[in-house]
């Protein structure tokens, strides 16, 4: 008994130290909102890694805002994509059909507060993607989620048709899943859709892959969605106003609409997902280049 309470107590602290080390995710452990603290440094460590080759890196801040069945955040969440094109680690390709080869590949990360004052609670997320440069083929999608009680890490690997979890409450299983031919990740749309000759009238049908959250886990769900390009539209955030194209995309239990500046690189300026009966919103608050070459 003694011992399982000591195991009990050694499993909490954990926790509380992987919430506390979360802070480096991109800044995620600061619960000011961006533009009332001075900028801080994007966390660097896989910049030296040797394997990452390129650099550069476009970094953008949004502010979230999420409402529900279950009421609305009060407190303003924070979160930073990171958009790079760099050479992938070879254990990132195991058994998806690509090789080490030194092919430059899209990818996008995803780090976010979530913070429910009234409920003295603290989650954080963590999400990366990868692309094949040429065909935005998924290469690997990996999804973290730090709650209070632990963590769940959620896994595809390009062409091996399964979902790996490794949950703090489940243990570690694994889903199948059909085909990844043609799939896009819902979590990597605002990616993949800049990668689309965006103009206004463009229209697309593609597989939508959903990151659903739940437990027990729920298995992967595949289904059909519409891309469809709106005219340009005048759209002000903290960040600046812009003349930014509307995207929307529509499928079975998913709805999201990206505004993207068709200028340059085509910054996502806006966005809104509406998912499982909760709509949140991304607001742009900043965007940097980041050269790590530089002193």
């Amino acid at each position: 008994m003694i011992l399982e309470k000591q195991k009990i107590r050694a499993g909490l602290i954990f926790s509380g130290m992987l919430l506390f080390l979360s802070g480096g995710w991109g800044n995620a452990g600061d619960a000011i909102p961006y533009r009332h603290r001075p900028a801080l440094p994007l966390d660097t460590g896989w910049a030296f890694d040797p394997y990452w080759k390129n650099p550069r890196v476009e970094r953008s801040i949004y502010e979230i805002d999420a409402a529900g069945k279950e009421g609305r955040v009060t407190h303003l969440l924070e979160a930073e994509w990171t958009d790079a094109r760099h050479l992938v680690k070879p254990q990132d390709l195991e058994q998806t059909g690509h090789t080490p080869s030194g092919e430059a590949f899209h990818s996008m990360e995803f780090h976010a507060l979530y913070e429910f004052p009234r409920k003295f609670a603290t989650y954080a997320a963590f999400l990366e993607v990868l692309f094949d440069r040429h065909t935005m083929a998924p290469v690997k999608w990996q999804y973290a989620f730090h709650d209070t009680c632990g963590v769940i890490y959620k896994t595809i690997r390009g062409n091996t048709r399964t979902l790996e979890v490794d949950s703090y409450w489940e243990g570690r299983f694994q889903h199948p899943i059909a085909s990844l031919e043609g799939v896009w990740f819902s979590d990597g749309l605002p990616v993949a859709l800049r990668a689309l000759p965006l103009a206004p009238g463009f229209r697309a049908e593609v597989q939508l892959l959903l990151n659903e959250r739940g437990k027990p886990t729920p298995p992967p769900t595949i289904v059909p969605a519409r891309i469809v390009v709106g005219k340009p539209e005048r759209v002000s955030v903290p960040a600046g106003t812009f003349s930014a194209l509307l995207v929307s995309v529509v499928a079975e239990g998913f709805e999201g609409h990206f505004w993207f500046d068709p200028d340059g690189v085509r910054p996502l300026v806006r966005f809104e997902i509406v998912q499982g009966g909760v709509r949140t919103k991304y607001i742009l608050e900043k965007r940097d280049i980041i050269d790590y070459t530089q002193p």
